[in-house]
């Protein structure tokens, strides 16, 4: 049941793009699956329209699909930040705290959003199913502890009746006086009446609710308008460079070498005394070589050092006529002229 709620609350909500109807073909590679085409043409999308909405929207769609949660946060809370008419961010934000498995955070969120967007199905939908999840942790880990208490009161209601049985194999002894030694007189024993003990009622011991200390909710920093700059430059920055190394891929694909060699910088670093305008030369024989050549692209990570360095990490298909393997590749970028390009390039 547990993974059952939270594959609902993660299908139902991640994938809402109710309100974003213009880009058809994103939407289309979303629902195939195509997610790394689907950011491919999203980036390409924003590269001319940083600031578009619906285009990031999308992308952060796209990044949740591939787990890359991360980057997805980073651009749902960009949104909401400068769009919060729009509800669909602050649901999709709500689903990635829940798949991290932090409730409190995603509960906060959800609330928000109802706040300001009370008719919206799908926002109350992922409240309700967020607190059936919590209910079912809480109510496990209560059963747990009223269950081990209930096996204690079972051993001392035992301990307590075994102490309150009368010994009833206790002998009665009748001691006669000295003046009736020599004609003792029989007596019937003077009969009392039974004074049976007190039963006292079993006292079940009192089951406490565990008292877990007040978890006081974490207090934010505030946002600053530089901070929200920055972060908008990220995201920026990384659709840039995504949309550099896929071209530099495209073009490798398409055998057009005059494009392929300008994704690269002058000052390439190449090994020991060969030249750039000698590796220019091998290159272009190597691309002309087959009759055709695929490359394809997977798992891309980007990591910004500074506003004019990046490296990119990812894994690498190659495929053609006479050819074929995989390697995870690593990118060394630099930002010239406002181009991203490729300043090393390294398979491992």
């Amino acid at each position: 049941m547990k993974i059952k709620l939270l594959f609902l609350v993660v299908a139902c909500s991640i994938i809402s793009t109710k309100g974003f109807a213009n880009n058809k073909d994103v939407q289309r590679l979303l629902q195939e699956g195509a997610y790394s085409k689907a950011l491919v043409a999203v980036n390409k999308q924003l590269s001319s329209n940083a600031q578009d909405a619906e285009g990031l929207f999308l992308r952060g769609v796209a990044l949740a699909k591939m787990a890359r949660f991360n980057d997805a946060e980073l651009v749902f809370s960009g949104l909401i930040e400068k769009h919060p008419e729009l509800p669909e961010p602050y649901n999709n934000l709500a689903v990635i705290y829940a798949e991290r498995g932090d409730f409190q955070e995603a509960e906060k969120v959800l609330g928000k959003a109802i706040s300001k967007h009370r008719n919206y199905a799908a926002l109350h939908e992922n409240l309700n199913k967020l607190y059936s999840k919590i209910a079912t942790k809480v109510y496990d880990n209560v059963l747990m502890l009223v269950s081990k208490s209930y096996e204690s009161q079972i051993k001392l209601a035992l301990i307590e009746e075994l102490l309150s049985v009368p010994d009833a194999k206790a002998p009665t002894v009748l001691i006669a006086s000295n003046e009736e030694k020599e004609a003792p007189v029989v007596t019937e024993p003077e009969v009392k009446p039974e004074v049976k003990p007190e039963v006292k009622p079993e006292v079940k011991p009192e089951v406490k609710p565990e008292v877990k200390p007040e978890v006081k909710p974490e207090v934010k920093p505030e946002v600053k308008p530089e901070e929200v700059t920055q972060v908008n430059a990220a995201i920026k920055a990384s659709a840039e460079i995504e949309l550099a190394v896929n071209n530099w891929a495209s073009a490798w694909s398409g055998k057009d070498f005059e494009k392929y060699v300008q994704s690269y910088s002058t000052a390439l670093i190449l090994p020991r005394k060969l030249k750039f305008s000698q590796w220019k030369a091998n290159r272009k024989k190597k691309l002309s070589k087959p009759k055709f050549i695929e490359i394809l692209l997977s798992d891309v990570k980007v990591v910004l050092n500074s506003d004019s360095e990046a490296v990119v990490k990812f894994v690498q298909k190659y495929r053609s006529n006479t050819y074929k393997d995989k390697v995870r590749k690593q990118l060394r970028m630099t930002k010239s002229n406002g181009a991203w390009l490729i300043m090393e390039e390294r398979s491992y």
